[in-house]
């Protein structure tokens, strides 16, 4: 009955994304089990510390034998044979970036990637390369995180670190997307610097953090203080070496594990209003959420109505972390979103659903 109940709060009529040319192993993911544990977690921690309770899954997904053998390496995108070059090392060093070299002297539209907390600019190893083929992408470590580990995270030098990264792209703007933290770093940006910001991409960043919120990121970074260690770090690779194939699992354990940073970022946001942020900038928004994201995705019509010119679009199948679950549709809702902030509106890739507008697809009194 309650997954009954739970995929009635789901049902909600806006645009949703197919999976597209998503890999076997994405298809048959079983969404049974991580729904029902998510109510678990929504009733203990009212779904703030979600994401952090299931890296101390110790291998559920593993133990359920819904995920197969990821099977040999590949491109996420199978875009290896595309002209670009994934540069690792660019001019700032915290920043991953994926630029196509055949097209160095044709304006392109900038994409600049936020990670969510705990993770670093890793966490976007399939979209620069799916999208390093069009766009100018770059991701870039939050301040306590990976490359910038030695820093203490605030909002406002998080704010510093994305601007400058998009200071140092060509025309001084980007598209910026964010996921989870890197969706409210977007937000505080697009309101301090509109100018930057060409457009707004938020996927899981869809809460107000504010009273019960507020109480539960405060916990959670408690927990997370008191609870890091090596035991830990092992429990987050198991759960990603058991969750995704080794093309994403791999460069997101590489990049680390920073808890440290992802407490500070919690304390950061904790009591922040974003609503009002958000309000303030007066470009394009897309949010983008997983179906499944339980604890951010309830929000997404308030957050709509809250910005200028906003849409949503939920991609099926996916849970908080969209873009690892259904790599191919978050890339094609940003591709569109990208282009259509240059060319105009344009028409729908085929399988996807208009997006453009103040909230595409809703009717009055709808989620």
């Amino acid at each position: 009955m309650a997954l009954i109940r739970l995929r009635r709060l789901i049902a909600e009529d806006m645009p949703v994304i197919p999976t597209y040319d998503e890999p076997e192993w994405a298809r048959r993911l079983d969404y049974d089990r991580p729904v029902a544990s998510s109510l678990a977690v929504l009733r203990a921690v009212r779904g703030a510390s979600l994401q952090l309770l299931q890296s101390l899954d110790e291998g559920e997904w593993a133990r359920s034998g819904t995920l197969p053998s990821p099977g040999p390496t590949r491109s996420p995108t199978g875009c290896a044979s595309t002209p670009h070059t994934v540069m690792t090392t660019p001019a700032r060093s915290f920043a991953l970036v994926a630029v196509r070299t055949d097209l160095a002297f044709r304006p392109m539209t900038n994409l600049v990637f936020i990670h969510g907390t705990r993770l670093t600019a890793s966490m976007w190893t399939a979209q620069l390369a799916a999208l390093g083929t069009e766009f100018q992408a770059v991701a870039v470590d939050l301040p306590g995180h990976g490359e910038r580990a030695d820093e203490t995270f605030t909002l406002d030098r998080a704010i510093d670190v994305v601007g400058e990264t998009i200071d140092g792209l060509p025309s001084g703007r980007a598209v910026v997307v964010g996921l989870s933290l890197g969706g409210y770093v977007a937000m505080a940006l697009a309101a301090t610097s509109p100018t930057r910001v060409q457009g707004l991409v938020l996927s899981g960043a869809t809460a107000e953090p504010v009273g019960w919120r507020e109480l539960s990121l405060r916990a959670v970074a408690s927990l997370m203080d008191a609870i890091d260690g090596p035991r830990l770090d092992r429990a987050q690779e198991r759960y990603y070496r058991s969750r995704y194939p080794a093309e994403i699992a791999e460069p997101i354990i590489e990049g680390g594990f920073w808890m440290r940073g992802g407490a500070e970022a919690l304390r950061a946001l904790a009591g922040e209003r974003f609503l009002s942020r958000l309000a303030a900038y007066p470009g394009r928004t897309q949010i983008l959420n997983g179906e499944y994201d339980l604890v951010f995705r309830p929000g997404a019509p308030r957050f709509a109505a809250a910005a200028r010119d906003a849409s949503r679009v939920r991609l099926r199948g996916a849970t908080h972390m969209a873009n690892l679950d259904r790599p191919a549709a978050f890339n094609a809702a940003v591709r569109r979103f990208a282009r259509s902030l240059t060319e105009g509106a344009g028409v729908p890739e085929t399988g996807a659903a208009s997006d453009h507008g103040k909230v595409a697809g809703s009717q009055p009194g709808g989620r």
